[in-house]
């Protein structure tokens, strides 16, 4: 049992990486800095994540929605889903909703703050041999608060967005372990394991370069995200409507 809570907690960690999926919340694209009004946004991830035991690769999709009603401040909604593989063979399902509230500290300097959910769903098998092994289903829900700044660099094209994020997050999960086979000793089927863990507040920390092309209303962006538990870098393509 000791293993599966390990286990548990070592999912729970990942959750940074989506973030943002979506965790990492801007950038916010030029036009939404500069005019009065509502923008939609939709967008493709790819997701790389790095840990001391296992790697983790995937995609994910995003849909985000801002509204600024005057010059110096705005509000950010955006919910995202990524599914991500490891190398250890656990598929992880991950859905996130993010907000913020930004203010105008300049003309091109943007303070956020906010608050995150990330629910995921996980499962691994682990044989034991050619009869016998286990089932293990993790479902895990962390929730914080994020906050940092972007700033907005004019060039010909439209604008290159670099911006830093810091997350702190909590959370809990429940993790089921089913063995199938049959004990050895009894010829009786396994029985079912459940248990809960609290996952202590973890803080992680992002790091973004948005590069967002005018004419076509898309941006092309790249984030670096790093905690105790790993490390993960995301690229994405968005287009804003």
């Amino acid at each position: 049992m000791k293993k599966i809570l390990v286990f548990s907690f070592i999912v729970a960690n990942l959750l940074h990486a989506e973030g943002e999926i979506v965790i990492a919340p801007p950038p916010v694209s030029y036009s939404a800095l500069q005019t009065v009004g509502s923008e939609s946004g939709v967008g493709l991830n790819y997701i790389s994540y790095s840990a001391d035991s296992f790697d983790m690769t995937g995609y994910g999709v995003g849909f985000s929605h801002r509204i600024r009603n005057d010059e110096s401040s705005l509000h950010y909604i955006s919910a995202g889903y990524m599914n991500l593989t490891a190398s250890n063979d656990m598929e992880m399902d991950i859905y996130n909703v993010n907000y913020l509230y930004g203010h105008n500290l300049s003309k091109e300097l943007i303070g956020f703050v906010g608050a995150n959910i990330n629910y995921s769903s996980s499962s691994l098998e682990v044989p034991y041999g050619s009869t016998t092994g286990s089932d293990i289903y993790i479902d895990t829900m962390m929730y914080g608060v994020n906050a940092g700044f972007q700033y907005d660099v004019a060039v010909s094209f439209g604008s290159v967005i670099p911006w830093v994020f810091a997350s702190y997050i909590s959370g809990s999960s429940e993790t089921e372990m089913i063995q199938y086979g049959t004990n050895p000793l009894t010829g009786n089927p396994y029985p079912t394991n459940t248990s809960s863990a609290d996952i202590d507040p973890i803080l992680a920390y992002q790091f973004g370069l948005d590069m967002f092309f005018k004419a076509i209303n898309t941006s092309l962006s790249s984030m670096y995200q790093s905690s105790d538990s790993g490390d993960m870098l995301s690229l994405s393509l968005n287009y804003n409507f």
